[in-house]
């Protein structure tokens, strides 16, 4: 069926789901794009729906159904389905089923619908999954995953709306429980059922030159679909299980996917960084989006740097204890440009004597002393003499002297501290990059190091929480931040509580009023203080008010992390088989057989199969 050009007869079944019931801008974006070429949008909603959700979707759609949070998108559709009956839908020339998995478009939809419209064909979609040997989900009716249009976008035509066959498969829909099933009887089989009926079917995108590159497309070549006309993108791109995605690539398909909207596209991006910071979790989006600053320390543009100083107001607060760290900490002062103030916290005014007369050679535009209680050491100078300075600037570095005493070899403290410093404050060129990218980055609220990996820290590396998610997240409840934590990711903070930061990032975690009182007395305790949650909730802080942290290394430091990385990974065992020979041992063993029947007894209960991940 070939449809009439410039007639949009179409009715739009668009499933939405969201935890917390909040419609963010990139689903408006999107219902706007279709209404042009759409005469009934139907907003299904599974689960939960604000109010400010309803205004804001209102006057894009006809119909707005909320349900209950059951069946995934296969159920959603059905109600949309069921709120029409099969007379009034049969009385349009094309129905479209898509949801809120995919964002765009990047532009307008007039040539997808064009180039379509002109195919004879029953039914069609932006995008295909390859066929895939075995069936990962355990529902298929066919025992392997055919090739088939996916179901985030899927367009149906009036011969085979009026079908028997279709009526059928809607009228006898199976009860979807999991994930699994939502994939295995609906998704997978959909397309070669219709197929084997004799229903007529193609995608937007010719794949052809890059069908054998890997099994999803849209997921894993982004950029490519959408230069082949694709006007959709994946949201999971963003926080996608890194794995699954080092399985197939190198892993820069999401970076590389950001770029090209900012760089190509008229898209505006802040709707994803809107969606993926409330949603998310950050070490995922940092994974995905590659989030890592190395930056350069013999070089540095000037007048960007000047330009800088005109424009943003730049702070160090830096919190000194050890008197025979004095002279260290004044060099790595000296990194700030001469713009910059530069407030130094002690805890005695004999201390207070002593770093006045050796400040005066620092060339900053202004340099104060500040008397403190040591209590709390450097997390409460931060917080207690921090808050006065967060009006007054826009970007500023946090960092304190530090020698790491629990540790039993002197030099692996030291090792932290060096690590520490020489990624913040190496030297002025290395700052005025650092600037420069807080500039060129307006997402970005919270720089700071990877957590350290040599010594006696290579045993906590992958357990970075150590004691402290439970009393992390106790505090962030406290600050009113509601972003998603999870005690098995890593939080993407700034270790050993030295960082930069954009002012507004971390507002939230200064305006409660802190005293030194609220933190232990020393014999300061090594581990599961409220310092240490403190030192691990400032990104969740960051990304309740929008923000993205990150880590950052100078040059001179990536080249060591390379190494030693390089070096552990040499004596690790292999990452993992790939997902086909997980899927064999399945097969191939009793466990593997008894999981089978477990789940097919109990479908209920969602798989937790090591090989199995979203599609």
């Amino acid at each position: 069926m070939i449809l009439e050009q410039g007639v949009n007869n179409r009715v739009l079944i668009y499933f939405f789901y969201d935890g917390q019931g909040i419609v963010d801008d990139y689903v408006i974006h999107s219902l706007k794009g279709f209404r042009p070429y759409i005469k009934n949008i139907i907003f299904v909603c599974n689960g939960k729906l604000t109010d400010s959700g309803k205004e804001k979707v209102t006057p894009h759609i006809d119909q707005l159904i909320v349900r209950e949070n059951e069946g995934f998108d296969g159920w959603a559709y059905k109600a949309g389905i069921d709120s029409l009956g099969w007379e009034k839908l049969g009385e349009y020339d094309e129905m479209i089923m898509a949801n809120h998995t995919i964002m765009g478009p990047i532009d307008t939809l007039e040539e997808m619908f064009r180039s379509m419209d002109a195919r004879d064909i029953d039914f069609w979609g932006i995008s295909k999954n390859k066929e895939i040997e075995y069936d990962f989900t355990g529902w298929s009716k066919y025992h392997y995953i055919p090739e088939h249009v996916q179901s985030h976008f899927i367009a149906v035509r009036k011969k085979m709306i009026q079908s028997k066959a279709y009526h059928e498969y809607w009228d006898k829909f199976p009860q979807i429980l999991n994930y699994s099933m939502a994939v295995g009887c609906h998704e997978a089989i959909f397309t070669k059922h219709f197929a084997d009926l004799g229903f007529t079917w193609d995608t937007l995108c010719d794949i052809s030159d890059i069908e054998d590159m890997c099994d999803y497309h849209l997921l894993n070549m982004p950029v490519a679909m959408l230069k082949k006309g694709c006007p959709f993108f994946k949201r999971r791109s963003f926080f996608h299980e890194y794995g699954i995605f080092l399985e197939q690539s190198i892993g820069t398909s999401s970076m590389e996917l950001m770029n090209y909207l900012e760089k190509e596209t008229h898209y505006d991006t802040n709707m994803i960084w809107d969606n993926i910071l409330r949603t998310c979790n950050m070490e995922d989006i940092s994974k995905c989006l590659q989030l890592n600053y190395v930056l350069p320390t013999n070089m540095s543009d000037d007048a960007i740097t000047a330009e800088i100083g005109k424009k943003k107001r730049v702070a160090l607060l830096i919190h000194v204890y050890f008197e025979d760290l004095f002279d260290d900490m004044i060099h790595y002062m000296s990194s700030m440009p001469e713009y910059a103030d530069v407030y130094v916290t002690v805890s005695s005014e004999e201390k207070k004597k002593i770093l006045e007369e050796k400040l005066k050679v620092l060339k900053v535009n202004k340099v104060e002393v500040v008397l403190c209680n040591n209590r709390g050491r450097d997390v409460s100078a931060s917080l207690i003499i921090g808050k006065d300075l967060m009006d007054k600037y826009d970007y500023i570095c946090f960092a304190h002297d530090k020698k790491t005493k629990q540790l039993k070899n002197g030099l692996c403290g030291q090792g932290f501290a060096d690590r520490c410093f020489n990624n913040i404050l190496y030297n002025k060129h290395l700052v005025a990059n650092i600037l420069r990218t807080l500039e060129e980055n307006p997402r970005l609220g919270m720089l700071g190091t990877p957590f350290p990996n040599h010594g006696e820290f290579y045993q906590l590396y992958g357990w970075e929480w150590t004691l402290n998610f439970a009393n992390t997240k106790q505090l962030a409840e406290d600050l009113g931040i509601h972003v998603p934590m999870d005690e098995k990711k890593m939080p993407i903070t700034a270790y050993g509580s030295m960082f930069w930061f954009r002012t507004d990032a971390l507002r939230k975690l200064y305006e409660k009023d802190w005293k030194y009182e609220d933190f232990p007395d020393e014999p300061l305790p090594v581990d599961a203080t409220i310092s240490h949650a403190i030192e691990r909730v400032r990104p969740f802080v960051a990304q309740g008010a929008g923000y993205y942290s990150a880590f950052v290394q100078s040059d001179i430091y990536a080249r060591v992390e390379y190494t030693n990385l390089t070096h552990y990974l040499r004596g690790s065992k292999p990452i993992g088989p790939m997902q086909y020979i997980r899927e064999l041992e399945e097969r191939v063993t009793f466990k593997g057989f008894m999981k089978r029947i477990f789940y097919r007894l109990f479908p209920f209960v969602e798989q937790k199969w090591d090989f199995q991940k979203p599609l």
